[in-house]
């Protein structure tokens, strides 16, 4: 989706409109995480740091490959602007 929109080919305001639904409605879809974390009691009591250490990992490498992407596409920007 990244790539149509950025060769133009598909139109921002058709991703706009779902975009904001589903941004409005973002919270309902995290309920069926929590329900399943909290049936999940043991299983977390048993591997809960694993599980801490390789989300965090996840968050930081996604923290940092999303920079990096933004770093690039706004060099690209600047210098096509000049």
């Amino acid at each position: 989706m990244f790539l149509l929109l950025y060769f133009k080919i598909l139109p921002l305001a058709w991703v706009e409109t779902a975009a904001g639904f589903l941004l409005a409605f973002m919270g309902l879809f995290y309920i069926p995480f929590g329900v399943g974390i909290i049936d999940s009691k043991g299983f977390i009591q048993e591997w809960g740091w694993q599980i801490i250490f390789l989300v965090l990992i996840t968050v930081l490498t996604v923290f940092y490959t999303s920079s990096k992407l933004f770093q690039i596409l706004t060099k690209e920007k600047k210098s096509s602007d000049e």
